[in-house]
């Protein structure tokens, strides 16, 4: 499969605990088939920063996972739900920034 050939693996999750439930079978299905030096990590999504399930702690949610977070984490906001029809350039200052610093987190 493409995850055993790929050096970068990247599990979308938001923080809910019905999301993170939900992810579990995913992480588990990399963690086995993955190449023992490849990079996988869970990136958190739609994050709701002025809630109590935005506010968990990434660390101890990706403990519980059983996979590493990324340092950094995507908020909802408008201009990542318009990226699908209006392309990247509707990601424009802060959030442009954010992603841009996500994908070089990731290639490290």
């Amino acid at each position: 499969p493409i995850i055993a050939e790929s050096d970068r693996l990247i599990v979308v999750s938001e923080k809910s605990a019905f999301s993170t439930h939900a992810t579990l079978p995913t992480v588990e299905f990399i963690k086995k088939h993955k190449k023992a030096d490849a990079k996988a990590a869970i990136l958190f999504n739609k994050i709701r920063t002025a809630t109590l399930t935005g506010k968990q702690d990434e660390a101890e949610l990706s403990a519980q996972l059983g996979m590493a977070a990324l340092g950094h984490a995507l908020p909802l906001a408008a201009p990542y739900e318009n990226v699908q029809t209006m392309g990247f350039a509707a990601v424009t200052g802060k959030h442009r920034e954010l992603v841009l610093t996500l994908a070089l987190e990731i290639l490290k």
